[in-house]
Parts: structure tokens; C-alpha cells; sequence
């Protein structure tokens, strides 16, 4: 089999050092072609097999394959894959590191005898090493955090990190020895670092543990740089750090222009990519362009079910139907929660099924509504009576959706201002405020004509005065948003059930604040955040007030 010719794209350079299986393999997984990706490596490894010889950058491209085939398909066949394959990159990094060990610095009798191209070899060979090693260690701390063995994902996160820092030293004795260097190989390097400070870099004071557990605090300005390196050097992991730089520009610069004209070269590089098509419809939806994310998650629905990708169509339908429910799209919004929901509970995390049982339910009781029958009302009883099962009592989320599914199972039915709201409260999250606003100025021609107690509508009006400053923070319109936000909190003794929207009252009137630069007045609403009890608010205001300080530090607007 020929090697497929390397991306021309302003992505990816041409192979230098690194063989050409190396490149293949990468453009071939990013464009979500398993099935070459692995041919490509095994015709490679078989070939060296049959010569007695192995090569540390083919043994990293089919830990790569290894990775990927894993992450889309668990079982245990594919998990074995993986183990061995991170076994063999640690192990030939390991002999690499020890056979090309340069002479010490300032010992007479190494350099004396060694020419400045026996030198040069040394050390890039040395580099190979330690740098395959680093991602060896890379991978085996993510094995674990798979299998959730935290300490030993820690310790091998913290060798892969200790290695990586080794490797930037090894460079910088390169270029100062005046020998040849592989801006590839180095880019390989700069990623590597730059993902360490970001990821450390984004941890706040309030999970310390896992900063002592690590064993060391990460840099969020050096990671930014390094990424950025990274990415204009062209090497196999330009689109990882392009990924890792869409977040950092969207999340912690406000730079959304930015961050989308960056998407936008990755997914012109990677047409076919999974994995740029599903980051691109989460994107879509954060930056308020649901519709969009829509068409992102389908199109990544599509990439992962023609490749038989089991746990990925699960994944995506959860979030196309979470979206189209966003959107008020009530037929694709049943269509994808029931794929999601009928997938057997052992086959899947129960992070998302009480959360999609409750809002699958509301999307049948729309459609019934639109269509003026009550076809899905059996089955949505149904469905809320097996979902209780699926509740962890110690989940925020899972307890709102367990309330609620034992509102309807009680009443029977959902009242008309239920539905408004959750409508309403859908489309905010959508970030579709104006068609919200809409719907939210027909509460009281809704709340006159049901017979509910007045205590009732009471609170759901205060309920309807948050999401109209949400509605109005989200079209900034500040001014007329902290009006909603404090009429609604001075409402606070209407509210008996819904106990969340004093808390998400009090975040968002801080919020505004801490864009007009009140830092003061933010801390002093967040803090009230903390007094309300059901979801740890603490963690929450603690890693918002952590953001604004980086964001500080960058010389960034809040």
C-alpha cells in the first residue's frame, strides 16, 4: 500500500524527521478514517517486524490509532490494544533515551571525540526518546483516568510532564550548540507543554488536591504561548493545539472571532473530522448559534454512524436532541432523546439519562399539545416511572428532574405556566432571547386562564421575572436585566418549590456587575450564591472569580 500524500493545508507541514506513516496515520484519523489509519501502520509494522527493527514515531502513531479506536469504541479487545501499545512507546522511547545519550556537559572526552554531526544525531535521536516517552506517559496517565485510577494517572500525568520539561531543555542545548533541529519534532514538544499549562493553568484554588496530587501548577499565559508554537509549526499536533487555542480564545479572551476564524481553518484542514464536526456544534451552541450547532451535530451523527462508531452516535443524539429542545424543535428533539434513552443503561454513563428522561417527556407533551391530542401521555408516565430509577440523589441535575418527573406522575398532566416556563427557560438556554421573550410575555393571559392557587403563580411569575433578565443579560441590555433580576430576588418569599432561581438570580445580576467592572458588587451577589443549599455554589463562584483573575492577568477585559 502507498502512503497517502501529506495535507497541503496551512496545517500540517511536509515530513522531515518524522516518517511519513507518522503524518499518514494523523491526517487519516483526523478525517475519521480508522479503517486506513490502522492499514496505513500495520503494513509499516510488519515491514519493520519482518527487518527485526522498530521505530518510536510508528510505535507513537499506533498508540494514536490505539487511542482514538478506543475512545469510539469501548471494549475490552480495544482496551488491550491500547495497554500494549503504550507499553511499546514507553519502551522504545526508554531504549532511545539510553543508546543516544549525549556526552555531559563540559566533558572533555565526550565532546572532543565527537564530530558536530555525530553530535547533532545524538541528540535528535536522544530527543526522539525522550519526547516518545513523554507521550507514552501521556497516554498511560489517560489510560487511567479511564479506568478511574486517579493516583496512578496523576503520577504518570506528572512523569509525562517531567519528561516533556526535560525535552525543552534538550532543545535549548541544540540551539545553543548550533546543531540541527526538527521544528516537527519541536512542535511536538511545544504542544505538549502548552496542554500541561492550560489544563493546569485552568484549575482554581477551591480543587487544590489535585494541584498537590499532580505535583505542580500550571502557567495559563506560557500555555497559551507554547500552544501557539505549536500550532505555527505545522507538526501533526497543529489541529490538537488549534483546538486547544479555540477555547482558550473563546473562554478566556472573549475573542469569538477569533476563536471561530481558528475552527474554521481546523475544519477546512479536516472536512471529515468527528471530531472537529462535534467540538464545532458545542461551540456553535456556547457562542448562542444553536441552529448551527444542529447542523454540526448532524453532520457528526452521520460521520459516526457510518463508521459504526456505537458510543459516539449515542453522545451526539443526547446532544442534538438536548439542542433541537433548546430550540423548541420538538419533533427532532424526540427523535434523538428516544435514540439516546433506548440505548440499555449498562451501555451508557448516567450523566445525561434523568436530565433527557424529563425533557424527552415535555417534548412529547408539546407535540401532543400542538397536535391537540394526548397520544404520548401513557408512554411519558412510563418513561418517568423507569427514569426514577436512573436518579442519583447526590446530583443536582438528577434532583430537579426527579422532582418534576413526580410532578407530572402526581398531577397527571403538566399545567399550562409549566409549560411556558420550561419553553421559555428551554429557549434561554438556547440563547434564542428574543423568541423567549416572546413566549414569557404571555404569562399572564396563561396564568388567568388556569385555576391554580395564587401562591403558585406567584412564583412562577418570579420564576418568569428571572428568565426575562437572563433573556435581557443575554441581549445586553444590562440596565433593564438587573431591574428583573432584583424585582426578582425581592420576590424571594414567593419562592417554595423552586428553590434554584434565587441562586442563578443573584449569579446573573453578578455577572453584570463584574462586566461594568464592579468586582466588589459581583463577589458580594456571588456570595449570596453560596448560602443556597441542593448544588455546590462555592465550586461555581470560586472558579468564576478564578477566571476573572486570569483574565486580569492576561491584561484582559472582563
Amino acid at each position: 500500500m502507498s502512503h497517502i500524500v501529506c495535507s497541503s493545508s496551512d496545517l500540517q507541514g511536509s515530513p522531515c524527521r518524522l516518517p511519513a506513516v507518522f503524518w499518514d496515520v494523523h491526517h487519516a484519523i483526523w478525517n475519521t478514517n480508522l479503517n486506513l489509519a490502522c492499514d496505513l501502520v500495520t503494513e509499516v509494522k510488519n515491514a519493520h517486524k519482518a527487518k527485526g527493527v522498530k521505530s518510536a514515531w510508528t510505535a507513537v502513531a499506533w498508540a494514536d490509532f490505539a487511542y482514538w479506536k478506543y475512545s469510539l469504541c469501548k471494549n475490552k479487545e480495544n482496551l488491550k490494544v491500547l495497554d500494549l501499545a503504550i507499553d511499546e512507546v514507553i519502551e522504545i522511547g526508554e531504549g532511545l533515551k539510553e543508546k543516544f545519550q549525549p556526552p555531559k556537559q563540559n566533558s572533555f572526552f565526550g565532546s572532543a571525540f565527537t564530530s558536530k554531526e555525530e553530535l547533532s544525531t545524538k541528540y535528535s535521536f536522544y530527543l526522539d526518546g525522550k519526547t516518545v516517552r513523554a507521550y507514552g506517559w501521556l497516554y498511560r496517565s489517560i489510560y487511567h483516568i479511564g479506568q478511574e485510577e486517579q493516583v496512578k494517572a496523576a503520577f504518570y500525568f506528572r512523569k509525562s510532564w517531567t519528561a516533556f520539561n526535560d525535552c525543552k531543555q534538550i532543545i535549548e542545548e541544540q540551539k545553543k550548540q548550533e546543531l540541527k533541529t526538527d521544528d516537527y519534532v519541536i512542535g511536538m514538544v511545544n504542544y505538549g507543554l502548552g496542554m500541561f499549562h492550560l489544563v493546569m493553568g485552568l484549575i482554581p484554588p477551591s480543587l487544590k488536591s489535585i494541584i498537590e496530587l499532580v505535583g505542580f501548577e500550571g502557567d495559563l499565559e506560557l500555555g497559551i504561548k507554547e500552544l501557539t508554537v505549536a500550532f505555527e509549526s505545522k507538526c501533526p499536533r497543529a489541529a490538537e493545539a488549534a483546538i486547544g487555542l479555540v477555547a482558550v480564545k473563546w473562554f478566556i479572551q472573549d475573542d469569538t472571532e477569533g476563536a471561530l476564524a481558528l475552527l474554521d481553518r481546523v475544519s477546512n484542514a479536516y472536512p471529515n473530522s468527528l471530531v472537529v464536526t462535534f467540538f464545532s456544534g458545542h461551540f456553535s451552541k456556547f457562542t448562542g448559534n444553536t441552529p448551527k450547532s444542529l447542523e454540526f451535530f448532524q453532520s457528526a451523527l452521520k460521520l459516526a454512524s457510518d463508521n459504526e462508531f456505537k458510543e459516539a452516535v449515542t453522545r451526539i443524539s443526547c446532544s442534538l436532541g438536548t439542542c433541537a429542545y433548546l430550540v423548541n424543535d420538538w419533533k427532532t428533539a424526540t427523535t434523538h432523546l428516544q435514540n439516546f434513552l433506548d440505548v440499555p443503561v449498562e451501555e451508557t454513563k448516567m450523566d445525561y439519562r434523568p436530565y433527557s428522561a424529563y425533557t424527552l417527556g415535555l417534548a412529547y407533551w408539546h407535540l401532543d399539545m400542538e397536535a391537540g391530542t394526548d397520544n404520548h401521555k401513557a408512554a411519558i408516565t412510563a418513561l418517568y416511572k423507569e427514569a426514577k430509577n436512573w436518579v442519583r440523589p447526590d446530583e443536582s441535575y438528577d434532583a430537579y428532574a426527579l422532582r418534576k418527573m413526580n410532578q407530572f406522575l402526581s398531577a397527571g398532566t403538566w399545567n399550562p405556566i409549566e409549560c411556558l416556563v420550561a419553553r421559555s427557560d428551554a429557549l434561554v438556554g438556547g440563547q434564542v432571547f428574543t423568541k423567549a421573550l416572546e413566549e414569557l410575555e404571555k404569562f399572564e393571559e396563561v396564568a388567568n386562564s388556569t385555576n391554580l392557587p395564587t401562591e403558585t403563580v406567584e412564583e412562577y411569575k418570579t420564576i418568569v421575572l428571572y428568565l426575562r433578565g437572563e433573556a435581557r443579560k443575554g441581549l445586553k441590555e444590562y440596565e433593564e436585566a438587573q431591574k428583573l433580576y432584583k424585582e426578582a430576588i425581592s420576590r424571594q418569599a414567593t419562592i417554595k418549590e423552586e428553590t434554584w432561581v434565587l441562586p442563578l438570580a443573584w449569579f446573573g445580576l453578578g455577572e453584570i456587575l463584574s462586566k461594568q467592572n464592579d468586582l466588589v458588587g459581583a463577589r458580594v451577589q456571588w456570595e449570596n450564591c453560596k448560602k443556597s443549599k441542593g448544588y455546590d455554589w462555592e465550586k461555581v463562584v470560586d472558579f468564576k472569580i478564578f477566571v476573572i483573575e486570569q483574565k486580569a492577568k492576561l491584561q484582559l477585559p472582563q
